[in-house]
């Protein structure tokens, strides 16, 4: 079952969301299927859409980032949400952001509505 509670936590304490709390009276929650290349996803209040990933690769994350990207974008668009974040849990995240970081950049055009986190693998137990 999932914690609507932990996810608004984690999406506003974690991911530094503002959103308003009357969005997370409505959360659809799923798991990625293996050719989507993510784990979760969380549409919170038909306005915020949430995928997460647990990859310490960064070669793999690299080679999926185009992607995942691509996908979130192509998926906040068709649905008119407000914004995709996507959270990659890792073992070295500063590492990693550093890493990914240009790709992302290149890939989302600078759009101020895409948002990447690179976050510890501990902060995925917090979901």
């Amino acid at each position: 079952m999932v914690d609507h509670e932990k996810i608004k936590s984690f999406v506003k304490g974690t991911l530094g969301c503002g959103c308003a709390d009357a969005l997370f009276e409505d959360i659809e929650t799923r798991q990625g299927e293996p050719d989507e290349g993510f784990d979760q996803e969380f549409l919170i209040g038909q306005r915020l859409l949430v995928r997460t990933l647990a990859e310490s690769d960064k070669q793999i994350l690299l080679k999926k980032l185009p992607m995942l990207i691509a996908d979130g974008f192509e998926d906040r668009e068709k649905r008119a949400l407000n914004r995709f974040r996507l959270a990659i849990f890792c073992e070295n995240p500063k590492e990693t952001e550093t890493a990914l970081l240009p790709l992302f950049v290149r890939l989302s055009q600078v759009d101020d509505r895409m948002h990447m986190h690179v976050l510890s693998l501990g902060e995925k137990d917090s979901l």
